[in-house]
């Protein structure tokens, strides 16, 4: 592992198995798309790959979840929202980047990818 790929820890666990698994399925396609970053040969299709999977992948986990949290009256589902919002833009516009051909836009996606 790189220094640059995400590292799960036990802090960003949820506490039930079902998220926490899809969280860390997440974190995985995410480092998939970040071992491109150094790849000269079809990285673009990659890319577009794992692009397409993450976007569905996020969009079902994040329903998910925030469906699990209506439910629980989970205590900070706003802020949590916020963050799953701003990880679906940052996904989308880096998606854009990519589509325009700008491949280097990975290097820009990694810092935003780890906070």
């Amino acid at each position: 592992m790189s220094d640059m790929q995400l590292k799960w820890s036990d802090e960003y666990a949820f506490g039930l198995p079902d998220i926490d698994f899809e969280h860390q399925e997440l974190f995985s396609n995410i480092n998939k798309i970040i071992e491109l970053k150094d790849e000269t040969v079809g990285v673009e299709i990659l890319v577009q790959v794992h692009l397409e999977f993450l976007l569905k992948y996020v969009d079902h986990h994040f329903k998910e979840e925030e469906e699990l949290f209506k439910q629980t009256d989970y205590p900070k589902i706003n802020e949590h929202i916020k963050s799953h919002d701003a990880l679906r833009e940052t996904v989308l516009d880096f998606k854009k980047k990519v589509d325009a051909g700008n491949i280097k836009a990975i290097e820009e996606f990694i810092p935003v990818a780890k906070k």
